[in-house]
């Protein structure tokens, strides 16, 4: 499970150390794409590359004559990069994805339980600015979602 934030500069070769409270449960790979909710966050998605075929197979189910839904196994499919996890526990972010986030030399690791997010810092605070306004709403519509806070 990952979870908490953690601050880290990106080098001119777009290298970045992954958080090391996490580098024991990545593997040697992991992917890194567009996160599922991108057009509302703009962050990429991180997690260990057997994940992430684990994750994505289940898409394999898809109607392949329903264009919606083939249009999103496309956009993931097409989106992700195989990254090596270099012997400092560094991960080179490809430009594409570094440019569609938005990050450029700082970068914020969320840690949402399953996956890590990586955000653009600023994108990050607006994000989470948003999400605290309406974060009483929110969490009872979980807790009832999961079955929590029924009593």
């Amino acid at each position: 499970m990952y979870m908490g934030r953690y601050n880290h500069s990106v080098d001119s070769k777009n290298r970045v150390f992954l958080p090391s409270k996490w580098r024991y449960s990545l593997s040697e790979t992991v992917a890194i794409a567009k996160d599922e909710s991108s057009a509302k966050t703009g962050c990429l998605q991180c997690m260990p590359w057997e994940d992430w075929l684990r994750y994505i197979d289940s898409f394999a189910k898809v109607d392949r004559l329903n264009e919606s839904a083939l249009g999103i196994v496309r956009r993931l499919a097409s989106s992700v990069e195989c990254c090596v996890v270099d012997k400092q526990g560094r991960i080179v972010i490809p430009q594409e994805l570094k440019d569609y986030a938005g990050i450029g030399d700082d970068v914020v690791f969320i840690g949402v339980l399953d996956r890590i997010e990586l955000w653009n810092p600023d994108r990050w605070a607006e994000y989470n600015e948003e999400v605290e306004k309406t974060y009483d709403a929110r969490i009872t519509s979980i807790k009832t979602e999961i079955g929590e806070g029924n009593e």
